[in-house]
């Protein structure tokens, strides 16, 4: 079956996911009946195979609305009105008998919300066609293809809807992207709404065309916007001649590279194979320079691959790189909230260990009794006064205890401010790997300061308890 024939078979778009074979004859009363069935003349679920009496009222029906004889049966002016109103591309003359019947015409009014919906848009069953036609209108504009124009009449609009190639062959772009404008008539507020309608626009007129080359799409998904192109996309790319290629990253996506291919080949195939296609394409790439310059070239020579492989991993090595610092720089900025949400409470803590070190550096004033015996661990001291009394003085070997331990402290709260900041150094100093070892080691400061807030606050209650300053 040459590609041309597909377009004749258009049997299946708005169907519940039904493909043809494409590569077996498509008998003609199947034919009949699942493009009368597209038109809503007919329903599927009786006989494929047989001319009965509800496909015969059927085709009775359609050559009624389209005004040829009326026989009943599937004759050859029949077929051509079919093809005429639902093939993606009509038959020689197609065109011209369109543009023959009015425009309240029930089969012509049929088939144009047939298109429509196969171009993403959307048609209500009972309603007025043309705000739907106003809509396709709009798209047409803004693509700026060739013969369109403000103010054109639904009649005008006619050929666009009937014949893929009118738009698929106007389509202008660069290696960027499509080259658009929105219309006079879309609001401000509605150009993000009316982009994403223009893109599904673009996807279904590129899954129609690879369908009409054989390539694997689903035509029932064409209605909803979702149509799945990356697998017929990366086949159509696989069997282009490599000078043609776009990117590897562009070829899963509609391009302006797939339309400027998609021309090529409709003017050139004929009934072609694909050797064929492929030898004509090598010669035109030859030629044309114009053709070279609308596509993004890979080198054929080994020097050149193998800058373009180091290109590529020095871009991914540096968006590898990229990944971590950001990583990184949250994980720095975690640990900074952190530390500030902490601040209030560790602030408190440092005031009271540098508070119980200033006291416990102090020095002890002068006493007029003189330490004869002293236990620590039992809090006993035999204090010789000056006068040769032996007096238990407990309340003045508590203060004189008390100023040792704040001044244990003392050091120990410098000690902690010393092996904090050299952690902060580390942290800005040193590799990653140090700086994540140095929060550990910053968390763990954290923990000895609140053991010795606790010890400074105590030792601070006796200390002013008993007056020592």
């Amino acid at each position: 079956m040459h590609f041309r024939d597909l377009g004749e078979s258009l049997d299946q778009a708005i169907s519940a996911n039904y493909l043809p074979d494409i590569d077996d004859d498509i008998e003609q009363v199947k034919l009949y009946r699942r493009r009368l069935h597209l038109l809503k003349y007919i329903d599927r679920d009786t006989g494929e195979n047989n001319l009965d009496s509800k496909l015969r009222d059927a085709i009775t029906q359609f050559q009624i609305d389209v005004g040829i004889s009326v026989s009943g049966n599937p004759d050859h002016t029949t077929f051509f009105a079919l093809g005429s109103l639902v093939a993606f591309e009509p038959p020689e003359g197609g065109l011209e008998f369109i543009d023959g019947l009015t425009t309240n015409n029930p089969a012509l009014i049929k088939a144009i919300k047939l298109k429509l919906s196969c171009f993403g848009i959307k048609v209500r069953r009972n309603s007025n066609i043309n705000a739907s036609l106003h809509q396709f209108r709009s798209l047409l504009l803004a693509l700026m293809l060739p013969n369109t124009k403000i103010g054109m009449t639904n009649k005008e609009l006619l050929p666009f809807l009937f014949d893929i190639d009118l738009i698929s062959s106007g389509v202008k772009g660069d290696k960027k992207g499509f080259h658009f404008r929105f219309p006079q008539s879309i609001s401000r507020h509605k150009r993000e709404q009316f982009k994403d309608s223009l893109d599904i626009f673009l996807r279904n007129t590129a899954a129609i065309e690879l369908w009409l080359y054989g390539y694997p799409i689903a035509l029932s998904e064409l209605r909803n916007g979702n149509v799945d192109l990356k697998k017929a996309l990366k086949l159509f790319w696989k069997e282009t001649p490599e000078m043609a290629k776009p990117q590897s990253k562009y070829r899963d996506r509609v391009t302006y590279d797939f339309f400027v291919r998609i021309n090529f080949l409709q003017q050139n195939t004929a009934n072609a194979d694909i050797k064929t296609i492929n030898a004509a394409i090598d010669k035109k790439l030859k030629n044309d320079e114009s053709f070279k310059l609308s596509t993004e070239q890979e080198s054929h020579s080994l020097i050149s691959r193998i800058i373009d492989g180091g290109r590529r991993l020095f871009r991914g090595l540096v968006a590898v790189f990229r990944g971590f610092i950001k990583g990184v720089s949250s994980l720095v900025k975690n640990a900074t909230r952190w530390i500030l949400s902490k601040g209030r409470t560790h602030f408190i803590a440092m005031k009271n260990v540098i508070k119980a070190g200033l006291i416990g550096f102090k020095q002890i004033k002068p006493s007029e009794n003189i330490i004869v015996l002293s236990d620590y661990d039992r809090d006993q001291t035999v204090i010789v006064s000056s006068t040769g009394d032996i007096n238990e003085a407990k309340i003045k070997m508590t203060e004189f205890t008390i100023r040792s331990q704040l001044r244990i402290v003392g050091i120990k709260g410098f000690v902690w401010l010393f092996k904090v900041f050299r952690s902060y150094g580390s942290l800005f100093a040193a590799g990653w790997i140090r700086a994540l070892w140095s929060l550990t080691k910053i968390g763990e400061r954290f923990e000895e300061l609140q053991a010795l807030n606790k010890e400074a606050t105590k030792l601070l209650k006796i200390a002013e308890q008993n007056n020592v300053s």
